[in-house]
């Protein structure tokens, strides 16, 4: 049985208005997404998936992203291409 490598991953949320934004890694893409606050659980919750390349040709999908954010994962991205099959 061969072991796949699991590649590493990269999290980061902030506070955005009255919720919560963040950006998650996927092996070929990242996604932004946005949860609001309150108690309305999970009801309103959006997300929008964006490509490695796009990101690093052209920046973040959303607006709002803190630069220290853009940054971080702008250099992960760089530091960890994606595993070529």
């Amino acid at each position: 049985m061969s072991a796949e490598r699991i590649p590493p991953s990269f999290h980061e949320q902030w506070v955005d208005g009255d919720g919560t934004s963040g950006v998650d890694t996927y092996s070929t893409f990242v996604t932004w997404w946005y949860t609001p606050g309150g108690n309305g659980g999970r009801f309103g919750e959006v997300a929008r998936d964006q490509s490695r390349e796009e990101f690093l040709g052209s920046g973040p999908a959303v607006s709002g992203v803190p630069a220290e954010v853009e940054d971080a994962l702008r250099a992960f991205l760089i530091k960890h291409p994606p595993a070529r099959k």
